[in-house]
């Protein structure tokens, strides 16, 4: 797909939304618009993911070989490789030879895969590098005991989540999992100890 397809469908999807401005057309497509007060997590169509996957689909020679010999040829043609120019001869001369190319996907990163997550819940060293790579967002290692705000935070958030905290088989689930991270047994435990910390804390301000 190519750069003309992929804005033609960014205008379908503004068409989609009660208004086209731009900052709407941002929001729809994936970014985050943050107020003063609160941010806001906006759901994603179908059209809006489809479109982030084929920007990051890459086109990829299927004779790898008769690309190389091309490549080489285009080094040698050019005074200025890799250019626009000399690109789009690449592109051409290999087309024009019998070659093609097919779409590959980008993986997904490491935080959202089983490599980038801890067995034990939540994510690890890898993941959290990952977060912060895709994100901007700085993820720390859960906090299993103590008083920390963070624990506390975590815990009366996780706490409140919907979800079994374990499968059909019996098995621990991630929700279950990252509060057991946090040093929390289930998610009524997660907002005992919750309230239990905030409460101490507050204690320690006033004193």
């Amino acid at each position: 797909m190519n750069n003309r397809e992929i804005v033609r469908m960014r205008v379908a999807v503004a068409k989609e939304s009660p208004t086209s401005s731009a900052v709407h057309v941002d929001t729809i497509m994936g970014n985050e618009s943050t107020s003063p007060q609160r941010k806001k997590k906006r759901k994603k169509t179908g059209l809006v993911e489809a479109i982030e996957s084929l920007e990051k689909a890459k086109n990829v020679p299927t004779d790898k070989e008769l690309y190389a010999r091309v490549k080489a040829e285009a080094k040698k043609k050019f005074e200025v490789y890799p250019s626009a120019y000399a690109n789009a001869w690449l592109v051409r001369e290999y087309k024009s030879r019998g070659g093609k190319y097919k779409i590959e996907k980008a993986e997904s990163p490491a935080w959202q895969r089983e490599e980038g997550k801890n067995p034990k819940g939540g994510l690890n060293a890898k993941g959290r590098a990952s977060y912060k790579r895709e994100t901007g967002g700085t993820l720390r290692p859960p906090v299993k005991a103590g008083d920390n705000p963070r624990r506390a935070s975590f815990l009366a958030r996780m706490g409140n989540s919907p979800g079994p905290e374990r499968d059909a088989n019996g098995e621990p689930t991630r929700l279950l999992l990252s509060l057991q991270a946090w040093g929390a047994s289930s998610k009524a435990d997660a907002r005992r100890k919750a309230k239990a910390i905030s409460a101490r804390n507050e204690n320690k301000k006033k004193s």
